[in-house]
């Protein structure tokens, strides 16, 4: 596990780079960036943790030793999004990050990496939709076991059924036809990062989706979406996924900040945060409604949630321009998703 710690990259972001996150869909070295960040900050809090907890040794030393043995097969066990979930959670003191979650990725880490062949893999199988269409696909890991997933707040589905499976895949199918051939750029973007959805329950009001901030690449959201709103769900979503990221390699505002900010997208009053995740996440959500409007099929309704979206776009520029919290880097993110909101009116 030290020697994984000393592995991991020291990363940030030039306002030159930052300027290409506001800019569009990003490619796929920017993911990469961003995933390589996510690991390292996971990374560095298990070595905090096991700096201060001796029963965290034995699965760190399991984990560091399969490293040595496939760097690579490791890493892939290590980008799980919910080890990020649980290296927070048990930095914070909470119950939900129980030290056996940490012995489980352990003998993961070990079984990829092909040592200790006797003992138990018991990690859950799980099935994985391959989406493909027009030259691009996206492999995207359906979780609806994992104890950490349940970190959005809301009610999770259980393990779903073969009907069950087969409804989501062919809405996922759906969607991600409309993404490759409508926005291609966002189409390429979700195959680079987006790894893992989590089924939620039928909350049984609206249709939601959701990320969350430790858990990079994963989504989860309700059934019963179209493919539509599947296909915003995903792009929008993938959105927060890179600010959480974005906002641990960049100082976007001064976090001394407390205030309370109105957000069009929320009846109640938003922290700065909630407000930047809202117009970097609707900018892009924008972009994929303006692709859809040429779409005979969603012109209509395309044009009135495009219209919608840019209007309360408007109202989120107007009240981050009044946030004197924000940093040199903050003010250059919103002046950058202003203008692309602008470009595309």
């Amino acid at each position: 596990m030290e020697q994984l710690s000393r592995d991991a990259p020291r990363l940030g972001l030039t306002p030159g780079e930052l300027r290409e996150f506001a800019r569009g869909a990003a490619g796929r070295g920017q993911v990469e960036k961003l995933r390589d960040a996510q690991l390292t900050r996971t990374l560095l809090l298990i070595r905090h943790l096991v700096s201060t907890d001796p029963e965290l040794i034995p699965a760190a030393t399991v984990i560091g030793r399969a490293y040595e043995v496939d760097p690579g097969a490791v890493l892939e066990v290590l980008r799980l999004p919910w080890l990020g979930v649980w290296a927070t959670h048990r930095t914070r003191g909470l119950a939900s990050a129980p030290a056996g979650y940490l012995d489980a990725v352990a003998r993961r880490a070990a079984n990829q990496a092909g040592i200790e062949p006797d003992s138990v893999d018991d990690w859950p199988t799980l099935t994985r939709y391959s989406l493909r269409h027009s030259g691009r696909s996206l492999q995207l890991t359906v979780d609806d076991a994992d104890p950490m997933r349940d970190c959005y707040g809301l009610a999770l589905a259980g393990r779903l059924t073969d009907a069950a499976h087969a409804a989501a895949k062919s809405t996922f199918d759906a969607a991600w036809r409309l993404l490759a051939d409508c926005a291609p750029a966002y189409a390429d973007e979700l195959t680079y990062g987006l790894t893992t959805f989590v089924p939620l329950g039928d909350a049984g009001a609206g249709n939601h989706s959701v990320t969350n901030s430790d858990a990079f690449g994963a989504f989860a959201s309700e059934p019963g979406l179209s493919p539509v709103e599947l296909a915003v769900a995903m792009v929008h979503e993938f959105q927060h996924s890179k600010l959480s990221v974005i906002m641990h390699l960049a100082d976007l505002f001064d976090p001394a900040d407390r205030g309370w900010y109105a957000s069009p997208w929320r009846s109640d009053p938003r922290p700065i945060t909630g407000l930047l995740h809202g117009a970097y996440a609707f900018t892009a959500v924008a972009d994929l409604w303006a692709a859809l409007c040429v779409q005979a099929e969603f012109a209509e309704r395309a044009e009135a949630r495009l219209a919608e979206v840019r209007g309360q776009l408007g109202q989120a520029f107007a009240e981050l321009d009044r946030a004197a919290s924000l940093t040199d880097a903050g003010r250059l993110l919103c002046a950058t998703l202003a203008a692309r909101t602008v470009r595309s009116s």
